[in-house]
């Protein structure tokens, strides 16, 4: 009796064992595979980010090329300007009508030479400078013209510079320099309340310090990306491109 109640038993046993589906025998991921798939997120990123870094250093390269060519363009045409206007001045010196009669005729048509009127006319604005180092220096202005234009070259020397206070507390509304000028001095156009533009070219290097105080509803023309633009956005005067 005993035998066959553990016969049963076993039966029993034995077919709930064979009835009961395994479980899945998947083995969890292992550290060695979880730390793999976080090092190629790692090193995805890490390329990804160097590759921006890379284009983000072409374009800033590009730009700078690009303000550089631009910058060296604008200061080529103004030395040349320049020149041919110190040697059209030098050139005035020696060439009168007399000079010129036996001269041969070219192709192109000549204009008439100017009447004794005309020749004696002043041919630029008034202005005190000087020469130094072969370059002429505006040192003040004592007319009374509002739209003021600084020319290029007096007496055959290129105008590279506006002295200190040269033009401060007068009573000008416009002012042109030339791409001859490089350089404006402190307090240049200080105190002119009527000063509405200033047109500044690309040559411009340097302004000192003050050189526009006062000029409250002041513009100045400028290229854009240049010195003279920079300089405008960073003391909050409003400038728009020449």
């Amino acid at each position: 009796m005993k035998t066959l109640s553990i016969l049963l038993t076993a039966s029993l046993c034995f077919t709930l064992s064979a009835c009961t589906p395994a479980a899945p025998n998947v083995p969890p991921p292992s550290s060695a595979e979880a730390s793999s798939e976080t090092a190629g997120f790692t090193a995805a990123i890490a390329e990804y980010q160097a590759r921006i870094t890379e284009l983000q250093a072409a374009l800033l390269s590009l730009k700078e090329e690009s303000f550089i060519n631009s910058t060296e363009y604008e200061k080529q045409i103004a030395a040349l300007t320049a020149e041919i206007a110190a040697l059209e001045a030098k050139l005035s010196l020696f060439v009168t009508p007399e000079s010129t009669a036996d001269l041969p005729v070219s192709g192109a048509p000549q204009k008439p030479p100017a009447s004794a009127t005309e020749s004696q006319k002043p041919t630029a604005m008034a202005f005190h400078y000087e020469i130094r180092d072969g370059r002429a220096v505006i040192l003040s202005y004592p007319g009374d013209e509002p739209r003021v234009t600084i020319p290029a070259v007096i007496e055959g020397y290129p105008v590279t510079a506006i002295a200190d206070s040269a033009f401060q507390g007068t009573s000008i509304t416009e002012v042109e320099i030339p791409y001859s000028v490089s350089e404006i001095g402190w307090f240049a156009f200080a105190d002119c309340p009527g000063l509405m533009n200033v047109t500044l070219p690309a040559s411009v290097e340097a302004i000192g310090y003050g050189a526009f105080d006062g000029c409250q509803g002041l513009t100045i023309i400028c290229p854009a990306d240049s010195y003279a633009a920079e300089y405008a956005a960073s003391f909050g005067i409003l400038h728009t491109e020449k």
